[in-house]
């Protein structure tokens, strides 16, 4: 295959469906990541963030592995129920490759990428980590941290007002939080990074 992501998936579901169905599925996950809107939410995001739980969660459970490939799915720019409606797909599409246990654990790391309402219930541990991974990206590079908003940006299709403003409610929102990040591992490497970040993006509004 010389597709890297399609492989990958492959292995990650080939033993419990056959290779015609695993395909299938990928497709449709490609077909949604690779749609013309998208400038962040993208395949590549998806990648780093495999990638990222690898490194920081290598006993990181199938399910949240699986939350991962699924989370944004679904990206419709001012959606505000994208979350669940990806959560809602990954079930459509996996029913009978993974039970319906599975698929609501997996659901419900989903939902805790859910940042602009309250999760229902407390998070779990699987919840914390995908949740830290996903928002892994404000505490890179300032370069690639600017470059990230920028596409971000671009996906929006807002005007500069209207960006700026949303923008900054959101700045304001994550820096509000007692923190940022739930698992102590990324909250003990990561939050200075990502609070200086967000603070020197803050500082150009």
């Amino acid at each position: 295959m010389r597709d890297p992501m399609m492989q990958r998936w492959v292995d990650f579901v080939g033993h419990r469906t056959s290779l015609e169905r695993a395909l299938w599925v990928y497709r449709v996950i490609a077909d949604h990541y690779n749609q013309h809107h998208r400038r962040y939410h993208t395949l590549e995001h998806i990648c780093q963030m495999l990638d990222n739980m690898e490194r920081y969660f290598p006993d990181a459970t199938e399910l949240e592995i699986l939350a991962i490939w699924f989370h944004d799915l679904v990206y419709i720019p001012g959606n505000s129920e994208n979350e669940s409606q990806s959560a809602w797909q990954m079930a459509a599409l996996l029913r009978g490759i993974f039970t319906n246990d599975e698929l609501i654990k997996a659901g419900n790391h989903i939902l805790s990428t859910e940042y602009h309402k309250k999760k229902l219930g407390p998070y779990s541990a699987g919840d914390r980590r995908v949740h830290d991974i996903d928002l892994l990206s404000l505490a890179i590079d300032p370069d690639d941290y600017d470059a990230n908003t920028l596409k971000i940006w671009e996906e929006l299709n807002l005007s500069e007002d209207a960006w700026k403003s949303g923008r900054k409610r959101f700045i304001h929102g994550m820096l509000a939080q007692d923190r940022i990040y739930l698992t102590e591992e990324i909250y003990t490497w990561f939050e200075h990074s990502a609070r200086s970040n967000l603070q020197r993006e803050l500082s150009r509004y």
